[in-house]
């Protein structure tokens, strides 16, 4: 009995131990691109009219293309988590329909035999 109920814990957790995952990634990400994007504010842009001059100084800088950079990727890595889990609600309710769609057939071929 109770390697039954560790087979089927195992089974949750192989389950939901990818989503945890993704859920992760996509929270540190989310966290990195918000404190890039408000350190590039405060090193690369300024404040006031004063910001023209600065990023005219500071915008070729290494630090401040790398931050871009940064913030482009994890744009990129959101778009990404987003379509793919769209994609894949859309792709199991086709599996789901279909399913449900052959059941309800086998239940009307059985009620008329």
């Amino acid at each position: 009995m109770s390697s039954q109920n560790e087979t089927s814990s195992f089974g949750y957790w192989s389950i939901i131990k990818p989503v945890l995952k993704t859920l992760v990634t996509v929270f540190i990400s989310v966290v990195i691109h918000v404190l890039i994007a408000k350190l590039y504010n405060f090193h690369c842009i300024g404040e006031g009219w004063f910001s023209i001059l600065h990023t005219l100084l500071y915008m070729p800088n290494p630090q401040c293309r790398i931050m871009l950079d940064i913030m482009k990727h994890t744009s990129d890595l959101y778009i990404l988590f987003w379509t793919t889990m769209l994609s894949g609600f859309i792709l199991n309710y086709k599996i789901v329909k279909k399913s449900l769609s052959t059941i309800n057939y086998n239940i009307k071929y059985f009620k008329n035999i």
